[in-house]
């Protein structure tokens, strides 16, 4: 006979152990009531009622990481919710600040096995809940779980999985970006590609974070395309732009834009910064008010 196949797992959740005994019957009881409290308070978080909500929240943040921890078992074994309200109790952990990390960081681990398109998605927002709450401080648990994500969607059969595990790794590595941190550029440019198609929104704010120069020809590409469908989009493109310029201190002359071809040098001139109009003319000039380039929307070009 061949050895036994182990079950494909279909989720995170484990059940906690059982107790025994006379003091275990005790212990179950108070356990249980314990539960039914926790799971009151969880039903009001997520219910209509904006005063029990308001109340219930409070009332679980004054039972510290216990609190925190009910939550997350209910996101990762509660059913009963549907996505949306599993998500609004992710939110309102990053109320209970520094005593959720432990309890997110146990989620995290759980579900790292990435069985299901669910693990992915709930493994992306304990993620993006724990950077939040430790800010560059819990960058390092993010870019380990960045590099779950590619390893899973680089080596995953089913197509469906690998496409969502990619898809959270984008936008991990956006939130890094938020920080400042330059883990995923590359990963992040190669999304950009040559600026010949359009891209998300996000994508063109994490780039102005970290960017560098190799992001510069592909944002002059991508502002005559945008400038097609969207004002908006083509501001956000000039933003992004100029702030990897001042940040990056990259003359008009560098040689990176030798890559422009002669068509594409006019838009060049349309999103380089305007040089002071004294001393070195060849370094562009850094907005005083907002201490960098133009924001979009705030009606300067």
């Amino acid at each position: 006979m061949g050895e036994p196949q182990e079950a494909e797992p279909t989720s995170a959740s484990s059940a906690p152990p059982k107790r025994g005994g006379a003091n275990g019957d005790k212990a179950n009881g108070a356990e249980g009531c314990a539960k039914q409290e926790f799971g009151e308070l969880i039903a009001a978080v997520v219910s209509d009622d904006i005063g029990a909500r308001y109340a219930a929240g409070e009332g679980l943040r004054a039972k510290g990481r216990d609190g925190a921890a009910a939550i997350v078992e209910t996101v990762l074994n509660g059913k009963k919710y549907d996505f949306a309200d599993r998500l609004e109790l992710i939110d309102a952990l990053e109320d209970f600040g520094k005593v959720a990390v432990k309890p997110i960081m146990g989620a995290i681990e759980r579900l790292s096995r990435l069985a299901s398109c669910e693990d992915v998605h709930l493994l992306e927002l304990f993620a993006g809940a724990l950077l939040r709450i430790e800010g560059r401080k819990g960058a390092a648990q993010l870019i380990e779980q960045v590099r779950l994500l590619d390893a899973a969607a680089a080596n995953q059969q089913r197509k469906k999985l690998a496409e969502i595990c990619h898809a959270a790794e984008q936008r991990l590595h956006m939130l890094l970006a938020d920080e400042g941190v330059r883990e995923g550029l590359d990963d992040l440019l190669k999304t950009l590609g040559e600026g010949r198609s359009r891209v998300q929104e996000d994508l063109l704010v994490a780039l102005g974070h970290i960017g560098d120069k190799r992001t510069l020809v592909p944002l002059v590409r991508l502002y005559a395309v945008e400038q097609a469908v969207s004002e908006h989009g083509a501001r956000l493109v000039k933003y992004s732009f100029r702030k990897i310029v001042l940040r990056e201190k990259i003359g008009r002359d560098d040689a990176v834009f030798g890559l422009l071809t002669d068509t594409e040098r006019p838009t060049l001139d349309r999103l380089y910064p305007r040089a002071r109009q004294t001393g070195d003319n060849s370094q562009p000039h850094r907005d005083t008010q907002t201490g960098g380039a133009c924001q979009p929307g705030n009606g300067k070009t």
